[in-house]
């Protein structure tokens, strides 16, 4: 049986199928490499290669992946967390993958703007929802007919 995943041969190849952008920072906080695996305009070699990219970020997004990037450093441990970048007036949400390497960090960026969007409208409209039904003064009524018992959720009025 061939062992496909395991021939160095195929890493390059599979690497390119199955990675997200990959950045390789130092201590320092310089991009040392990159693997761009977007079309993001701020993840492009030219403008992240050889750049401090902590100088690169803005102050609020800054302020969350510091402290997660020295935790790396000093514990020699991976964290994924997400986080928000505000950039000429377009907000975009990712998860970074960061894992110690070699004295540096190697940052694994995934996009998902399109999956925190989709969670924030959700919320709203969620939120909306029980404005409604606290103006309506309405709720749900759920009856357990093991226990024998109703169960409301929602304006607290209804006697």
């Amino acid at each position: 049986m061939d062992r496909i995943l395991h021939d160095a041969n195929n890493a390059q190849r599979i690497l390119k199928l199955t990675a997200d952008t990959m950045l390789l920072v130092d201590r320092h906080g310089v991009c040392v490499d990159i693997e761009p695996h977007c079309d993001l305009w701020f993840l492009q070699e030219d403008i992240l290669l050889g750049k401090n990219i902590f100088e690169l970020l803005p102050e609020y997004t800054r302020e969350r992946v510091m402290p997660i990037f020295q935790i790396v450093l000093e514990e020699q441990r991976s964290i994924s967390k997400n986080f928000k970048l505000v950039l000429n007036d377009e907000i975009f949400y990712f998860k970074c993958l960061m894992f110690p390497y070699d004295g540096m960090v190697l940052c694994q960026y995934r996009d998902i703007t399109a999956r925190s969007n989709v969670k924030l409208q959700l919320e709203r409209t969620n939120y909306e929802l029980k404005e409604i039904q606290k103006a309506a003064q309405i709720g749900q009524w759920k009856y357990s007919s093991r226990e024998r018992t109703f169960y409301y959720r929602g304006y607290n009025g209804i006697v």
